[in-house]
């Protein structure tokens, strides 16, 4: 299981993530900006993060606070983006809005080192029997 932040200020995104990722084994955080982004690093110390690159434009200081916060054991970043131009910014990978599932389920399964074959056979038997419900909610992070 690794820990992933979502960074988007799009609800509806990070409910897509967030579900996408719950369900495929991962625990998610979601938060909606770049400060509640900040805010979180050391607390959840995100293994990946899924960070929306509109909310970054050509900033990196958000990239520069997770080099010094994470220094130790620094994340895989993938920037969610919509056109070519928002491709420009440095990032482990980049994801084109709208994406699927099966793009998602991709990064993990790469992260993870497993076939993205057998992810998805997971999530699906996942969905056949959801697990209990937790009483916390792991959401919002932030």
């Amino acid at each position: 299981m690794m820990r992933v932040l979502v960074v988007d200020g799009n609800l509806a995104i990070q409910e897509i993530l967030f579900d996408i990722l719950t369900m495929s084994g991962q625990k998610a955080g979601t938060v909606g900006s770049i400060d509640d982004a900040e805010k979180c690093l050391l607390r959840f110390k995100p293994e990946a993060i899924f960070l929306d690159a509109g909310l970054c434009g050509d900033d990196r200081s958000f990239l520069d606070t997770v080099d010094r916060d994470l220094a130790d054991c620094p994340p895989k970043i993938f920037m969610l983006t919509r056109d070519e131009a928002q491709e420009s910014i440095e990032a482990d990978g980049c994801i084109r809005k709208p994406f699927k599932s099966t793009d998602i389920l991709e990064v993990i399964s790469t992260l993870e080192g497993k076939e993205k074959e057998i992810l998805v056979k997971e999530l699906i038997d996942s969905l056949k029997s959801p697990p209990a419900p937790e009483n916390d909610d792991e959401r919002s992070i932030g």
